[in-house]
């Protein structure tokens, strides 16, 4: 799914989560735990339709995909520069698992995301920090 994201650099969020529920006991009644196990979560310029920056927490892929949670500095920012053989943007610089909220809360604070039409900025801050818990680190998600 790819979100438009309002602010001064027309920035798109692009999200991937794969999720398990867990804990579903009775039937035709919703009481379940969602549980992320992988995630990509990009942030997209939308004109250049190139990335600005990437996260991405896979634990159960396959050697030689990178298991730990990491990001990648997107092309659109490394694009012209000769560090690292000029492939920078390759690179998985590790993180620690990330929410969904840390993601947007760096959006607005950082890339000048604003909030919806007749939201407070502060307020939305404030309400992203409160629901920022991350995934934890788990080799084997299914078990």
């Amino acid at each position: 799914m790819v979100v438009s994201l309002r602010g001064p650099d027309d920035v798109q969020l692009g999200i991937h989560y794969v999720v398990r529920l867990d804990s579903w006991p009775l039937p035709n009644v919703l009481d379940a735990r969602v549980i992320a196990y992988a995630y990509r979560l990009s942030l997209v310029s939308a004109h250049q339709q190139r990335e600005i920056i990437g996260f991405h927490w896979t634990p159960s892929a396959p050697p030689p995909q990178r298991r730990h949670s990491h990001l990648h500095v997107g092309s659109l920012v490394t694009s012209g520069s000769p560090f690292h053989g000029g492939d920078f943007n390759k690179l998985h610089i590790p993180t620690g698992p990330l929410s969904m909220e840390a993601v947007l809360l760096f959006a607005v604070e950082e890339l000048g995301v604003e909030p919806a039409p007749g939201r407070d900025r502060e307020t939305v801050i404030d309400q992203l920090r409160a629901g920022d818990r991350p995934p934890t680190e788990n080799p084997d998600p299914l078990d």
